[in-house]
């Protein structure tokens, strides 16, 4: 069963040139934070990353990482509890959301304002414009338009994206291998 619903993502933005001014800030205003994705204005010094772990807060940096703050022991159940493969054959509307547990199969296009989400193996064989997360080991897309990909905790480049949609009538593969993203062309 693939549940759906649709969310927003709120950022907040920090200017985390004064580590000891920001440590205070993440500090006092934590509670509120919980409920944001914190954006760092420069990459964080390990004394701020450890203070965010501390306090639960997910945050990224400039250099297209996401960082989330799950407990080692629900990222051991994740991997133990995966759930069976869920196929989706129609189009995905614009403001609606699709998370699969396990491995993902959508047929249909997915519209602008649409969001994607698998714990395992995203497959999307028709048309792409909307977001797409994918946290397992491959991604196979046809065509995006969308600037929105996260494949295993990193954020697609322009050039990432040119390199997708180069050929549009064939699906690609996209694998990581270590901190490097490879992307072939399935015939």
């Amino acid at each position: 069963m693939v549940k759906t619903k649709q969310k927003n993502i709120r950022i907040f933005e920090i200017d985390n040139s004064d580590d000891r001014a920001c440590s205070d800030f993440l500090i006092k205003n934590a509670p509120l934070l919980k409920d944001y994705l914190i954006f760092f204005t420069i990459v964080p010094s390990e004394f701020l990353t450890t203070i965010c772990a501390d306090l639960g807060l997910d945050y990224f940096i400039s250099n297209n990482r996401f960082f989330t703050q799950k407990p080692q022991a629900s990222l051991e159940q994740d991997k133990e509890s995966k759930a069976p493969l869920s196929i989706v054959s129609r189009a995905i509307r614009s403001g609606e959301e699709i998370q699969g547990n396990g491995d993902l199969i959508i047929c249909g296009n997915v519209h602008n304002g649409a969001r994607i989400y698998a714990r395992g193996n995203l497959m999307i064989f028709g048309r792409c414009e909307g977001r797409v997360e994918c946290e397992g080991e491959y991604l196979i897309l046809k065509s995006i338009t969308s600037n929105q990909v996260i494949f295993s905790g990193q954020i697609f480049s322009s050039a990432m994206l040119e390199r997708i949609n180069q050929n549009p009538n064939s699906s690609k593969l996209i694998v990581r291998n270590g901190e490097f993203i490879t992307i072939k062309e399935i015939e």
